[in-house]
């Protein structure tokens, strides 16, 4: 069970870079129905597998689960789109976790490599 925003890097300008990505990792912080241990262990219980990406295209946010909770699945990533409380202290923990991804990524030598071939060909394109 996934669901597609038509939304992603490249929607963003130099200002919100970054937006889509913040945005995608603060909906498992709770929703107003759901604390953030609530909806770990909602997912948990379930035997499911949550996973999100945001592309220069889209932001896909899926759930996999057994043929018979795909009710539940979709109450639950409806839960997580429509409800999700953003909650001002998560959010700072949240930003010093993707600083933290920020820097590892230095590291990372394949990704930055294509990363950065991907932002010269495109450089004066919001696709950049």
């Amino acid at each position: 069970m996934s669901v597609f925003v038509n939304s992603g890097s490249r929607n963003e300008d130099l200002e919100t870079s970054g937006t889509a990505y913040l945005l995608e990792r603060s909906l498992l912080r709770g929703t107003s129905n759901r604390t953030k241990n609530e909806l770990a262990q909602d997912i948990e219980n379930l035997g499911a597998r949550y996973g999100a990406d945001t592309g220069r295209e889209i932001t896909k946010f899926a759930l996999q689960v057994f043929k018979g909770d795909t009710g539940k699945a979709v109450k639950i990533l409806g839960d997580l789109l429509t409800n999700s409380t953003f909650d001002a202290n998560e959010l700072e923990v949240l930003k010093e976790e993707v600083s933290n991804e920020h820097e590892d990524n230095h590291h990372r030598y394949q990704e930055t490599t294509i990363e950065n071939a991907h932002f010269n060909v495109y450089r004066e394109h919001m696709l950049g």
